[in-house]
Formats: structure tokens, C-alpha cells, sequence
């Protein structure tokens, strides 16, 4: 192989060697210094953002402790109902102490599977040629908090024949122990 001689002054020796030093110089900090610092600030961030999600979980985690202890006292007023307690003749007790039982049309009761130690119970049930006075004294009765019931829906419909008088359509569930 033949070796090649430049020649070239002193001045351009410096220019060339000037320009070699910064061409070294750009190699090692693109491809040393700059990615080192930037997957440090990665680093940090990823840090933070990991620090933010964990005390995010640690509240939760706190909210899911008491929301335990609560529903204990849940499982205490379920249990204080009783072995034969079904919502069908809770709410059809309701019903006759608000004068109610018979303008029932029908009642239909439902319950869903288990999911751990409670099921969840349901009952639709109709009203016909009711006051809305009525309405509220029996709607009254169901939501008193010692009865855990929730009124999931309902419907009320104005009478044609009847002047003040309506059709309800009730559907109520409430937790039971499976």
C-alpha cells in the first residue's frame, strides 16, 4: 500500500488538527456525555412519577381499609335481619301498612348469584290507581336506612280514568348474606 505525504503549513496543520479536536470532541459528547445526563433526568422522572403512583396507592389502600371495617357493620345489620328475611315480604309488609297491598298488580322477585358472602336481591313490583300521597308514604317506608334498600328505578304513569290517581312500577334490591 502506498503512503500518501501531504504537505501542509503550519497554519493549516493547526486548522486541520483544530478541526479533528472538535469532531472528537462532538463524537464524545453525543455519544457519552449527552446520553449519559439524559437517561438520568429519565431516571429522576420515572422516580417521581413511580413515588406519585405508590402514595396514589397507599390511599387507596387506606380508603380500602375503611371501606373493609365499614361494610363489617353492614354485615352486622344484614345479620340483625334474621334467617327467613326476603325482600319480597319485607316489601309486601310495607305495602299493607301503607294501605297499599291491594292495589298491588304484581310483584316479581329476582336474586342474583352469590359474589363472596352476599348476594344481591331484587323485586319489581306495580301499583295501580295509587295517590301520589300514597307513593310517598310507601317510597318513604322502604328507604328508611335500617332496611339497606336501594330503589334502583321508577316509573309513574298519570291515570286517564281516575283524576290524582297514577300507575307505579317499582324495582328494589337490597344485600343479602348468600
Amino acid at each position: 500500500m502506498k503512503r500518501i505525504n501531504i504537505k501542509l503549513a503550519r497554519r493549516e496543520k493547526i486548522i486541520v488538527s483544530a478541526g479533528a479536536c472538535f469532531l472528537g470532541l462532538f463524537l464524545l459528547l453525543h455519544l457519552l456525555v449527552f446520553p449519559f445526563f439524559s437517561s438520568r433526568s429519565k431516571l429522576h422522572r420515572s422516580i417521581e412519577v413511580d413515588e406519585q403512583r405508590l402514595k396514589e396507592i397507599m390511599l387507596l389502600s387506606s380508603e380500602f381499609k375503611a371501606l373493609q371495617g365499614s361494610s363489617g357493620g353492614m354485615g352486622k345489620a344484614l345479620a340483625g335481619r334474621g334467617k327467613g328475611f326476603t325482600l319480597f315480604s319485607l316489601l309486601e309488609k310495607l305495602a299493607s301498612q301503607a294501605g297499599l297491598k291491594d292495589r298491588i298488580k304484581y310483584i316479581k322477585p329476582s336474586t342474583s348469584q352469590a359474589k363472596g358472602k352476599y348476594k344481591i336481591s331484587s323485586v319489581e313490583m306495580q301499583f295501580e290507581a295509587i295517590t301520589m300521597r300514597q307513593l310517598f308514604d310507601y317510597l318513604y317506608r322502604i328507604e328508611d336506612p335500617k332496611n339497606i334498600i336501594k330503589i334502583k328505578r321508577i316509573s309513574i304513569k298519570k291515570r286517564k280514568e281516575k283524576s290524582g290517581h297514577v300507575d307505579a312500577t317499582l324495582q328494589i334490591s337490597t344485600v343479602q348474606l348468600a
